[in-house]
Formats: C-alpha cells, sequence, structure tokens
C-alpha cells in the first residue's frame, strides 16, 4: 500500500501536468484544480508538508501569507491532519480584488520593466473557489481555518496584539507555529513582515518563504541567523527556518 508522502508526491506531479496542459491553453489562473480539489501553484508543497510535521506540540496558528489558489495552506493542513495534529488554527492572509501587485526586484517582470502590476487575475472569482474548497475540506476534517481579506500590512496593524478564535471560549493568540511568505516578494515586503513575525514565533516554529530569487533573500537570512533561527532547508524557491 502506498504511503501519504508517496500518494501526495503523485498528485503533486499530477498538478504539473495539469498547470503545463492548462498554461498552453492560456486558461484564468482559476482553473487550475489541484487533484485533491484545491489549486496552487508551487511544485514545493512537499516542503511544506514536511516543515509541518515538525511543528506537532509547538504553541501558535499556522499562516498563510498570499493564499491564492490554496495550494500552500493546503498542505500544511494535510500534514496536521496526518500528523493528529488537527487541534490548531489555521489562517490565511489574502486581499484578492483583482488589486495592483508588486513583484520582486529580481523577477521576470521587474527585469523587463514591468515590476508592478496595475492588476492581476487573483479576483473575487479566485477567492470564492478557493474559500468555496477550502472549508468544505475544514467541514470534512474537522479544522478551524480564518481568512482575512487584507493586505499583509493591514493585517499587521490591525492584529499587532494578536487574532482573536472563538472556539468555546474567545481566543487572543499572538503566537505562530508556522508561517509561509508567499505574499508580496519585494525585499521591502518580505523585510517588514519578517520583522514583525520573528518574535511572535514560538521556539520550534517554522519560517517558510518562497520565491526567495525574486528579491535579496540574503538580507532576511542575515535578520534570522542572527535572531535564534537556524536554516532547516534551502532550495531553488523556497527557503526554511526553525526558531531555537
Amino acid at each position: 500500500m502506498e504511503n501519504n508522502e508517496d500518494v501526495l508526491g503523485q498528485q503533486i506531479s499530477a498538478l504539473h501536468q495539469i498547470m503545463e496542459k492548462q498554461n498552453q491553453q492560456a486558461l484564468p489562473l482559476s482553473t487550475y484544480k489541484h487533484p485533491l480539489g484545491i489549486a496552487g501553484d508551487s511544485l514545493e508543497y512537499q516542503t511544506i508538508r514536511n516543515l509541518c510535521l515538525e511543528i506537532k506540540g509547538v504553541e501558535g496558528l499556522v499562516l498563510e501569507i498570499g493564499t491564492r489558489l490554496g495550494g500552500g495552506i493546503l498542505s500544511a493542513m494535510q500534514a496536521c491532519v496526518d500528523n493528529d495534529d488537527k487541534n490548531r488554527y489555521f489562517i490565511g492572509i489574502d486581499p484578492y480584488g483583482g488589486i495592483e501587485y508588486k513583484h520582486g526586484e529580481n523577477s521576470v517582470p521587474a527585469r523587463e520593466g514591468h515590476q508592478v502590476d496595475p492588476e492581476t487575475r487573483y479576483n473575487r472569482s479566485m477567492m470564492n473557489s478557493f474559500l468555496s474548497s477550502i472549508y468544505n475540506y475544514c467541514y470534512e476534517n474537522d479544522l478551524h481555518y480564518c481568512h482575512h481579506t487584507l493586505e499583509d500590512s493591514e493585517f499587521m496593524r490591525l492584529f499587532e496584539d494578536g487574532v482573536i478564535i472563538y472556539d468555546k471560549y474567545k481566543h487572543l493568540i499572538n503566537k505562530y507555529a508556522l508561517i509561509i511568505f508567499d505574499g508580496p516578494h519585494d525585499l521591502e515586503t518580505v523585510k517588514a513582515e519578517t520583522l514583525f513575525f520573528k518574535d511572535r514565533v514560538s521556539s520550534g516554529g517554522i519560517l517558510i518563504y518562497d520565491d526567495v530569487k525574486d528579491y535579496n533573500h540574503h538580507v532576511i537570512d542575515e535578520i534570522l541567523l542572527e535572531e535564534n533561527f537556524t536554516r532547516e532547508i534551502s532550495q531553488k524557491r523556497k527557503l526554511g527556518y526553525k526558531k531555537k
């Protein structure tokens, strides 16, 4: 019998084939469907899954900044479900709305003179598709997910003291067990996010950065290594850190 990691690997491979075919057909992003029903645009979800397996017993929220099509946060949820780590809260941040998007300084659009897109396909249709799928998954697996249709800067301003969760009682939570940084990929934004969250991560907590080639991630690396973090994984476009 195939284990969960083998199955997930096959699903990611299937997703890659689907996305390649749909890219050739110039289909809208909202049509990219994850084999489990939730779509995604990263081929390194196994990394998220593996790191999530390390946070069992670590206090705090699981957060993704830039949920887009949902593959990242789903990978985190799947790992926690498989690891008998369901008694925690998952949150996501993404404004959608097709608003202006700033690419990283080293990204292909930036090098071509188009660092800022005045509008995107991260629209209401994509949001509704994602939320429908993620809440259905939560219902089937008895998970708690809360989505914030905010930009990262707005979230940090509004929830500086923590996130309120209602579950039998009112809980104010200002600790994070795992954070996936997959929103804007310019240095200014990623640095601001890092400075905000680094002191809110619990001991043993994980930070995962996506698309690190799109900006000067060396600046972020120096901050974290000086702040009691160790580098856990290093891949072409993704880096992971653990807090001691």
